[in-house]
């Protein structure tokens, strides 16, 4: 089946557990976030698109956008969301949908030794999924807060041949910590879409060197791709829904969270949580959280 096709069913898959959580059936405001590669993004129009999710999940989508981007744009969705809602308006379901499993892509992908292979360590593994999460200004004890949400650009991407300092995600880093009054020792976990690539890796310790700090702060790294493959423009809301979960669950080392996101191209995003408080051991969620992804 062609990723364009499967990013259909994801997606239908995500909408219909997010339905079934969030004990709704219809939202008022739905905005789509796909790939604009070619052969990855969701080509259907969106009337015709509506209409089929409502007849596989039963789900309506009163009001539906479509926002072709890369890794980076669910982030910057979110910070428009933020200034669009007021108190009181309806909530917004955002939901990112990408598949990397693609013939095209992986060639592409292989051609820049960037594709992990028997002969290749320092590639990714492609993955696909799906992930919708909620956003409204109504506050809720289990929903993380967006603290702090910072864009940049970095000029020497993973295929280019410049001296590579981190610049992109530094500034970031620092307009999300400047927004949130955190200070860069205050985070106590970093989730990243890492895909297994030393490019990846090299960019966060850079940017931990370059960021203020009174000491040596000890953060966790985590990187969900080592369990479900390089996601694409998924990867953003899949980490943001896995924080809240940890946080929701007792298993995150603290509160303060940080979600990287990087595109090929150097578009970077920082996306800081606030996560609600350890539920009591008795309401915990599993400790393997059915994610809609």
């Amino acid at each position: 089946m062609p990723a364009a096709q499967r990013v259909i069913e994801l997606l239908v898959c995500a909408l219909a557990q997010s339905a079934r959580q969030l004990e709704t059936t219809v939202f008022d405001r739905c905005v789509l976030v796909c790939s604009n590669a070619p052969t990855r993004r969701v080509r259907a129009d969106l009337d015709p698109l509506a209409q089929l999710i409502l007849d596989r999940s039963g789900v309506q989508l009163r009001s539906l956008e479509l926002i072709c981007g890369d890794e980076t744009s669910c982030a910057v969705v979110l910070s428009r969301l933020r200034a669009e809602l007021e108190p009181g308006d309806e909530p917004v379901l955002l939901c990112a949908v990408d598949s990397l499993v693609d013939i095209h892509t992986m060639a592409q992908a292989n051609l820049h030794k960037r594709l992990r292979t028997e002969t290749n360590g320092d590639g990714f593994i492609p993955g696909e999924a799906a992930a919708c999460v909620l956003v409204t200004t109504s506050p809720s004890p289990t929903a993380s807060r967006v603290a702090g949400l910072g864009v940049a650009h970095e000029p020497a991407t993973i295929l280019d041949t410049r001296p590579h300092d981190a610049r992109g995600m530094t500034n970031a880093a620092r307009a999300a910590l400047a927004e949130a009054g955190w200070r860069f020792a205050d985070l106590d976990l970093w989730l990243a879409d890492l895909g297994g690539e030393q490019y990846e890796f090299n960019e966060i310790a850079l940017c931990c060197a370059r960021l203020p700090t009174e000491r040596c702060p000890s953060i966790a790294l985590w990187h969900p791709s080592e369990y479900f493959g390089s996601v694409g423009v998924a990867a953003g809301p899949a980490a943001w829904m896995l924080a809240t979960q940890a946080s929701r669950g007792g298993w995150a080392p603290g509160r303060r969270l940080l979600c990287s996101s990087t595109a090929a191209a150097g578009a970077r995003s920082i996306v800081l949580l606030e996560a609600p408080t350890a539920e009591p051991p008795s309401e915990r969620l599993d400790p393997v959280p059915r994610w809609a992804w």
